[in-house]
């Protein structure tokens, strides 16, 4: 007769080695079958997976985890991917017997789908419960915005400014939903002043409370729900006002002969700051009758006349002058 032999882990250690003794008898004798085997458990459940980082591509990324902090009392045997969300779940890697393996590439998403993923653990007595998941929208953070400049709809002033941007041209396939500005000291140090919360969709900001004639660096990022671009390229310019138009004398033309005439003006009585604005130079335009103007001159701050030759007698012509900043000739004035 067979006798069957029961064996439970209560009251031992898990890991521990145990003999089983199948025993049979019969009249004429005794015979047994002998084994050993492992008493442990599942493992514990790994911790929530993450997305590693510079992975993301528009429709997949790599995910990384680490091993559980118990494995049941037996060595691992591997890990597997599940995807929870959106239903139905899929295991997408079945990592068992590679134990050693702590990340998966996930591919073949859709930009802009919230996704979530979670781990389990193996071992020889099965699978451990599911990690927490990480929950992820597919796609990239926003492409690199390319402009920052001032807002041409606001008036220059000393101790503020205006800046306009466009919304980036590839968004990740998730939408933008913030920027963030940040700008120096105008010394050439670090980026240390921020304004971090620009909710989408507005694309101009101010900032005021700005140290007058300084040279300050700006640069923008954009952010979605897969994170932030690459800051913009910086945007650096001189905190002043624009400068009054130039003025001219009375005797604004002269030289005057068949084919050409001087043109004289003198600098503006204000040049944007109360002191340290710099003047970098100006440009004239001219034109015959209402065509449209050309520009004929572009010259250094120290430069108040040009000789235009090659005028056709008989014709009238208009010129205008403006006035150069560091990153504009704005302020213009036509010779009356």
């Amino acid at each position: 007769r067979a006798i069957d032999v029961a064996i439970s882990s209560a009251g031992g250690p898990a890991a521990s080695v145990y003999r089983a003794l199948d025993v049979v008898y019969s009249d004429l004798l005794e015979n047994y079958a002998e084994d050993y085997f492992y008493i442990a458990e599942v493992p514990g459940a790994p911790v929530a997976p993450q997305v590693l980082e510079h992975t993301r591509t528009a429709s997949g990324f790599s995910l990384k985890w680490e091993p559980p902090a118990e494995s049941g009392g037996i060595p691992l045997t591997g890990f597997r991917v599940y995807r929870r969300t959106p239903a139905p779940q899929v295991m997408l890697y079945n990592g068992d017997g590679q134990p050693h393996i702590y990340n998966f590439d996930v591919s073949g998403l859709t930009g802009g789908i919230q996704y979530s993923f979670a781990v389990v653990a193996m071992n020889g007595a099965g699978e451990s419960a599911y990690s927490p998941a990480v929950v992820v929208y597919a796609g990239t953070a926003p492409a690199r915005i390319d402009t920052l400049k001032r807002d041409p709809g606001v008036a220059r002033s000393m101790n503020s400014i205006s800046l306009k941007w466009e919304v980036p041209t590839i968004s990740g396939e998730a939408p933008v939903t913030r920027y963030e500005l940040r700008w120096d000291n105008g010394d050439y140090s670090d980026f240390t002043n921020t304004m971090s919360n620009i909710a989408a969709p507005t694309t101009t900001a101010t900032i005021n409370g700005l140290t007058q004639a300084k040279f300050v660096r700006f640069q923008i990022r954009s952010s979605n729900v897969n994170g932030p671009s690459e800051w913009s390229p910086v945007y650096r310019t001189q905190l002043c006002a624009l400068p009054d138009a130039v003025t001219f004398p009375s005797q604004r033309f002269t030289d005057h002969l068949d084919t050409s005439v001087t043109l004289t003006w003198e600098p503006p009585a204000c040049t944007g700051c109360t002191s340290g604005a710099i003047i970098t130079g100006y440009e004239v335009a001219m034109r015959q009758g209402s065509n449209p103007w050309t520009l004929v001159h572009s010259g250094d701050p120290s430069v108040l006349s040009i000789t235009q030759r090659g005028l056709s007698p008989g014709m009238d012509y208009s010129f205008r002058v403006s006035i150069c900043q560091w990153d504009n000739c704005e302020q213009t004035a036509t010779a009356p």
